[in-house]
């Protein structure tokens, strides 16, 4: 991801061989609704769409280990202020945008999987 140590690194890669032997076999199914094949699991905030089920399951493990990453790293530096946001070449990694109040409550209540879905409707388009 963006050069944090290699301890950090194994710790990510050791996380995500747990998170994938939880999740088992990845078998997505096809979303009529999003036009395209899709994989979640209950127990992570993660999905994945793609043309077809092979692409889904080689980049549901992408998608994983990226929130994995995430949430180690919010843990490990900044564990009292979840609002801030590390930068990288003066960018930041967020940006903030004003929305209408019930598209903001519908992202805040699952942020990740509806985040994945606005992506592949993106791409849809």
């Amino acid at each position: 991801m963006m050069g944090f140590d290699d301890g950090f690194e194994k710790e990510v890669d050791c996380q995500l061989k747990r998170a994938l032997q939880e999740i088992g076999l990845i078998e997505p199914w096809a979303s009529h609704q999003e036009g395209e094949w899709v994989f979640t699991h209950p127990a992570y905030p993660v999905s994945c769409c793609g043309a077809s089920p092979l692409d889904v399951k080689k980049r549901y493990p992408l998608f994983l280990r990226e929130f994995i990453w995430y949430k180690l790293k919010e843990s490990r530096f900044n564990p009292t202020d979840g609002n801030r946001r590390e930068t990288q070449n003066g960018e930041g990694l967020k940006k903030a945008v004003t929305l209408p109040k019930d598209i903001a409550e519908w992202l805040e209540a699952d942020p990740y999987t509806h985040i994945e879905r606005i992506r592949c409707l993106m791409r849809m388009t």
